[in-house]
């Protein structure tokens, strides 16, 4: 990820549950399911409140499943989480110079979070490669820069699932644009491969692991040329070697390949702008022996921006999540046989620009989006970041003249949440009112929250729903929240 701060002035972080469908019911009655779903706002308490500080990007914690996002601002970098029910400081702040980047990443096993972030000298393209630990409170350096010398440019950031070990991948201005890796291991940075392996004048580099072994692949593109310009090359533990090859009708943009591997089947699958095609989206997967298109040979109608390309936890469908033609953010899923659209439209206040970043929790699916707003003026920018959930429920009804006491017990059924939790641990808000929650059961794949109104003195109209709720994951309780629109109708 590289912007600046003259690139972006509004940011929308998005969050959907793809898939779920929310049924709020009276207590005795017929559940009444929601028909459809769109991207909607979430209430205040989801606003990452710092004008002052851009956003760069998030991950989310495969141990906890707590969003986490890295911002900058006044020449420190900082992060935050947000724990189900607010956003909340993680560490201390780093002095950077110039930034043009940040990847947040986790070890998967220990659940511990890291932070790589580039810190460039003042007016020019050369910038240390810093990576950092959180030690409970504070953040401390995994060893030296990766890259010292002050070479380092275009890096993505990544931990290894099996061994901890954390990597970067990173072009080196110093090396004629060549692509180097590195992981931290023994104590030191140290090159992965033989010195010099990989191509020069390159870009965007993007690494992940392949889940059972634990090998790295490695993607990235090679400025235009007669050839193809697309690669992925895998570790052996001795060099690193081609997966599959390109012919020279494919040639990607030199920005934004994306690199993930099926759950299931563990084939590595590629997102890239597609040069020949207006750059637009496109999405292959390696069948172990060459790479076939999934679905249609493009999926988006215009020129892509931001591709981004993940897997749901529990389906193990592709989503891949992008912004077409400076116009619209779409999120789209491959269902077997087409690209579907997840969710309605959204709607902007300025220039849609990138996808900065979509996350897929992969506790439960829930879907994270963060879209970068540009100012055409491109002056005094500034972002401030949404959090959206896609959930519309079909609401319940009371009536003011219905009974004289205007009380009653009302249970909402929130479906694929398999989780056990306890009645003192549930706590619910009807709009900015807290009600009073009766039962929380668990029964199969749904949680089932039963709350005692008395809206008396409530004015007609509607009300949104916010459930917070611990549940336990291994020893620790974690903190959750639940959100959905125009649950309840007072007329």
């Amino acid at each position: 990820m590289v912007l600046t701060q003259k690139e972006t002035t509004s940011l929308q972080v998005l969050l959907f549950l793809a898939g779920l469908s929310l049924a709020a019911f009276l207590a005795g009655s017929s559940p009444a399911y929601a028909s459809s779903s769109q991207w909607e706002l979430l209430e205040a308490d989801g606003n990452l409140d710092d004008s002052s500080a851009g956003f760069s990007s998030s991950a989310i914690n495969p141990k906890t499943g707590e969003l986490y996002a890295a911002f900058y601002g006044g020449a420190t970098l900082s992060i935050k989480k947000y724990n189900g029910f607010g956003w909340e400081a993680v560490g201390g702040t780093s002095e950077i110079q110039e930034f043009y980047g940040a990847d947040i990443a986790f070890n998967s096993q220990s659940g511990a979070v890291y932070i790589a972030y580039s810190d460039f000298e003042p007016g020019t393209f050369r910038g240390k490669i810093i990576v950092k630990k959180l030690n409970g409170t504070n953040w401390e350096a995994v060893g030296s820069e990766a890259f010292p010398e002050g070479n380092g440019d275009y890096f993505h950031f990544s931990v290894s699932p099996l061994s901890g070990e954390p990597y970067v991948a990173c072009m080196d201005r110093d090396d004629s644009d060549r692509i180097v890796v590195k992981k931290y291991s023994g104590g030191s940075w140290q090159t992965v491969g033989q010195s010099g392996s990989l191509d020069t004048q390159s870009w965007q580099p993007f690494i992940a692991f392949q889940p059972s072994t634990g090998e790295p692949y490695l993607t990235y593109t090679h400025e235009l040329s007669a050839a193809s310009n697309l690669f992925v090359k895998k570790f052996d533990g001795t060099s690193w070697t081609s997966v599959g090859s390109f012919d020279s009708s494919v040639v990607a943009g030199l920005y934004q390949v994306n690199l993930a591997f099926q759950p299931q089947t563990l084939e590595p699958y590629i997102a890239y702008l597609d040069y020949n095609q207006d750059f637009k989206a496109t999405v292959k997967r390696f069948d172990g022996s060459v790479w076939q298109a999934v679905g249609a040979s493009v999926i988006s109608d215009h020129q892509a921006n931001g591709l981004k390309l993940g897997f749901h936890p529990m389906t193990n469908e592709p989503y891949v999540a992008y912004i077409e033609n400076e116009a619209s953010a779409e999120v789209r899923k491959f269902n077997g046989s087409s690209w579907e659209a997840v969710g309605s439209a959204f709607s902007f206040t300025l220039l849609p620009y990138s996808v900065s970043s979509f996350n897929i929790n992969p506790l439960n699916g829930d879907l994270f989006l963060a879209i970068l707003e540009m100012d055409q003026a491109m002056e005094n920018s500034q972002t401030k970041g949404f959090i959206f959930k896609n959930i519309v429920a079909s609401p319940s009804s009371v009536s003011h003249t219905a009974k004289k006491l205007k009380k009653k017990k009302v249970t909402y059924s929130l479906e694929n949440l398999s989780v056990k939790t306890k009645k003192s641990w549930v706590k619910a808000w009807l709009g900015s009112r807290k009600v009073k929650v009766m039962s929380a059961r668990k029964r199969g794949n749904t949680l089932r929250v039963t709350i005692r109104l008395n809206y008396k003195s409530w004015p007609m109209g509607n009300y949104n729903l916010r459930v917070t709720y611990k549940n336990k994951v291994g020893k620790k309780k974690v903190n959750n929240a639940w959100y959905t629109l125009n649950a309840l109708s007072v007329n």
